[in-house]
């Protein structure tokens, strides 16, 4: 069943002239009648129905929930499964129009954990809905991954009333899908959830920003300073990189170290140059980006290098600095096999892994529906720039296409994100370290 409740911050208790309402604090009164006072404060305090208000208790109920006063719980066995949380109202607010079938969600909803717990929300409003059971998350998880969802039980129905309060459902029968481009919808239902490792969590948020994201960099404070590379004066011309550039699966050769990783990161991701202005971050790269926007970011596996601790790495791009992992990063072998299945170079000889992260809130706010279909054009270039160096340094290089997966699991510092794009690097037998 669904019952009113105080939304977050609200308390609602019978005055002499009508209804008091608190706030931050505020006390403010609400002018009616006040047995009909008393009837709101018993409808939202659940100790009777809304459906036992008279017609004027019903008015001044409706006024409430239009002020965001007041949210709704799905109760199931006396247990709360869901709970909506209205956010800012203007005094006009008018609900959503219904959902339409099938039920998706909005393209802007996506799974987070706010400070009640998991939540979904970003739709068109500032409200939320608050997720506290189990079955509340699986439920939703199954609707914004947009897969199918059987409706077949009175809680179901009653979360997707909650969720279409909420202004999270398409509520047009074609709104939001056939005007999706391919890869943005595949990928928009691939990576909001972290099927990968079997956790539920957001990846990507299209919500309406009002400024540029700004270019994501490590949370961790520790840093490993890279070098830049200066092959000016020796190695191979441009024309001979280019014939020299393949695909290698060999990493028999003595363990490559950060000079190397610093090489190919820097002909890719670094940033050259960062503008930053009140309403917006631009970020010109190595490489060309769109509008210089980009949302790519990177995690290096250090498996066997040779000056570095075996472990996830998060590149920051602007200082050029590895920023390490710390604690049990689980998903690191589960990476090396993956790795070993696709290139068939084995487990215990691969030598360093490169995974492209993809913020996607950044450049979301200015190409709408061609975030995706834009960062695998840059991942695609970040690869060649990067066989290039490898093609000049005599390594070995190989893209890989491991599909749809997270960053979770690679240690503590280590953003949850969508891996969009993978590589091994390494040194391939009967090759020396330089200077060797």
């Amino acid at each position: 069943m669904r019952r009113w409740a105080p939304a977050a911050g609200w308390s609602i208790e019978p005055d002499a002239d009508g209804l008091a309402l608190t706030h931050s604090g505020r006390r403010m009164t609400v002018r009616m009648p006040p047995e009909v006072g008393r009837e709101i404060v018993a409808a939202v305090g659940g100790l009777s129905s809304a459906r036992e208000l008279t017609s004027r208790g019903g008015e001044e109920l409706a006024k409430l929930d239009a002020r965001g006063v007041l949210g709704v719980e799905v109760v199931h066995e006396q247990h709360v499964l869901a709970r909506h949380e209205p956010g800012a109202r203007r005094v006009r607010h008018s609900p959503p129009s219904p959902y339409v079938r099938p039920v998706r969600a909005l393209p802007s909803a996506h799974m987070r954990f706010g400070p009640d717990g998991p939540e979904l929300a970003g739709g068109n409003s500032a409200d939320r809905v608050v997720l506290t059971s189990t079955w509340a998350v699986e439920f939703a998880a199954r609707l914004i991954a947009r897969a199918d969802v059987e409706v077949d039980s009175a809680p179901e129905s009653e979360l997707l009333d909650l969720l279409s309060r909420a202004g999270l459902l398409v509520t047009g029968r074609n709104q939001h899908s056939e005007e999706w481009e391919f890869h943005d919808s595949l990928f928009h239902g691939a990576t909001r959830l972290d099927t990968s490792f079997g956790l539920y969590g957001a990846k990507i948020g299209t919500t309406h920003w009002e400024i540029d994201n700004p270019v994501r960099r490590p949370m961790t404070a520790e840093r490993i300073a890279l070098g830049h590379d200066d092959r000016s004066q020796e190695g191979m011309t441009l024309q001979e990189a280019i014939s020299a550039r393949s695909s290698l699966r060999d990493h028999g050769g003595p363990p490559i170290g950060s000079a190397e990783i610093s090489a190919v990161l820097d002909a890719s991701l670094r940033i050259r140059r960062l503008e930053r202005t009140v309403a917006s971050e631009r970020a010109w790269r190595s490489m060309p980006t769109g509008g210089a926007l980009s949302g790519l970011s990177a995690v290096v596996i250090a498996a066997s290098a040779h000056d570095l601790e075996r472990g996830a790495y998060e590149y920051d791009a602007v200082s050029h600095e590895l920023a390490p992992a710390s604690g049990p990063a689980p998903a690191i072998d589960r990476w090396l096999g993956l790795a070993h299945r696709l290139t068939g170079i084995p487990h215990t000889s691969i030598q360093a892994m490169v995974l492209f992260v993809l913020d996607y809130a950044r450049p979301a706010r200015s190409y709408d529906s061609i975030v995706y279909a834009t960062a695998l054009k840059e991942v695609g270039a970040a690869l060649q720039a990067m066989a290039l160096v490898s093609a000049d340094r005599g390594l070995s290089f190989c893209p890989m296409g491991g599909g749809f997966a997270t960053t979770a699991g690679l240690g503590e510092g280590i953003r949850t994100g969508a891996v969009i794009g993978e590589a091994v690097l390494g040194r391939p037998k009967g090759t020396e370290r330089a200077g060797e």
